[in-house]
């Protein structure tokens, strides 16, 4: 290796490497530095904790040549997604909590030593015989050795880092010297990617992904909004001041957040963006792209559809518990929304305003007063084939009277 490599590689990491474009850029250019000066890797993996209601941990893994190679734990994790850094693939695996230390796998893994209290763990990789389990599938990548070592601690938790060459003779002892020398230069840059993503995800969890982006990118201040064309989605629960007076309050937090995990699921995997839990109520969107109204009218129907089988479901366990049924009501409206902040300066709200919003919300109301679990304002069944208009019904605080649709038979209470 060149003699000033650990100087130049350390200097890369405290300019270049802290402004990477999040955790897989860095890991990326990790790989290709260390490639330039002979380390021959063929593999990565960055283990780390992070802050999240869902996700304990989080592992990014880069090979030369993207395979599958299993990680750890590869039966219990959560989500699994590939992120492109120019023509090289990290894979980003989410672990919930306590999943992860629980596995089978991770009982024989070399991560298991490190949590035993030893700081890193250097196996030479052998054609039988090896010490650990993901050694052999390392083996059929090409590997010819293993390193895994704890990063110095700088936050509130400790970060795990491995790497695996196919160099024929393993790493060399300078090579070995040279990782644990850069160590403290590693556990900054990646320090600081994980509060970067931690800061994403909390912002995520509590605005929305679409509403933290835009907060992140400097969209902070009162009046920062912008018009946008949305699908929009009011649902409400029916009967929930009732359930509440008869319910013990630990058990009807229970039974709103089940509700809420139930509805809100089909919502993001549909590509909607939740931006308010008013009370029992949800207020969402999902935004038109590329001035295609259709599509997202349809995402937002097959949302609410979806929602709405999940919600039976739900009460034939509730049944089978001998709890009382959830019932609620799901409106669908389509049109302009000013989006963006708005509030105080010391207290902003991310979220949609306009008449279109508050058309959504007249249409729910209706929901109880017909008997609907599902209705759509005349501008979003336009959008649905085999929409069924139900009736004209004058909306409070709207002059006209507005045209109501429905897809299929009554079924709330």
């Amino acid at each position: 290796m060149p003699a000033d490599s650990t100087k130049l590689f350390n200097e890369w990491l405290v300019t270049d490497g802290v402004r990477a474009a999040g955790m897989p850029a860095l890991i990326v250019g990790v790989a290709q530095n260390l490639n330039a000066i002979g380390f021959d890797l063929i593999r990565i993996t960055v283990m780390v904790r992070t802050l999240h209601p869902e996700i304990e941990s989080i592992r990014f893994g880069w090979t030369i040549e993207h395979t599958e190679i299993p990680p750890i734990g590869q039966p219990f994790f959560l989500k699994k997604r590939i992120r492109q850094v120019g023509d090289q693939n990290v894979e980003e695996i989410s672990f919930s909590h306590g999943a992860f230390a629980r596995s089978a796998p991770y009982q024989v893994s070399p991560y298991k030593r490190l949590e035993l209290g030893e700081n890193e763990v250097h196996s030479p990789i052998k054609d039988t015989g090896n010490e650990f389990p993901i050694l052999d599938d390392i083996r059929l990548g090409g590997g010819t050795d293993y390193f895994l070592f704890a990063l110095p601690q700088i936050g509130d938790v400790g970060h795990r880092i491995s790497f695996a060459t196919r160099r024929p003779a393993g790493f060399s002892a300078e090579q070995l010297r040279f990782l644990r020398d850069a160590a403290n230069q590693l556990a900054v840059a990646i320090e600081l990617q994980v509060n970067r993503l931690i800061t994403e995800n909390l912002l995520a969890v509590y605005l929305g992904l679409l509403p933290a982006q835009k907060v992140l990118s400097g969209t902070i201040k009162p009046g920062d909004v912008e018009q946008i064309s949305a699908a929009i989605w009011f649902s409400d629960l029916r009967g929930f001041t009732e359930l509440s007076q008869v319910t013990e309050s630990r058990d009807l937090i229970e039974s709103l957040n089940t509700y809420f995990e139930t509805i809100s699921n089909p919502i993001i995997e549909n590509g909607g963006e939740i931006l308010k839990y008013i009370g029992d109520a949800v207020l969402a969107i999902f935004p038109v792209e590329n001035q295609d109204a259709l599509a997202a009218a349809k995402r937002a129907f097959r949302a609410a559809q979806t929602a709405n089988e999940a919600v039976r479901l739900m009460n034939e366990k509730r049944k089978l518990a001998n709890s009382a049924a959830i019932h609620h009501g799901i409106a669908l409206h389509i049109g302009d929304v000013q989006y963006g902040n708005i509030g105080a300066n010391r207290r902003l709200d991310f979220t949609v305003i306009g008449p279109a919003v508050n058309k959504a919300s007249r249409v729910e109301s209706l929901c109880k007063e017909t008997g609907y679990d599902l209705l759509m304002s005349g501008d979003f069944a336009a959008y649905i084939s085999g929409a069924k208009e139900i009736g004209e019904y004058q909306l409070k605080g709207i002059a006209q009277p507005e045209k109501i649709f429905c897809v299929h038979e009554r079924t709330a209470p």
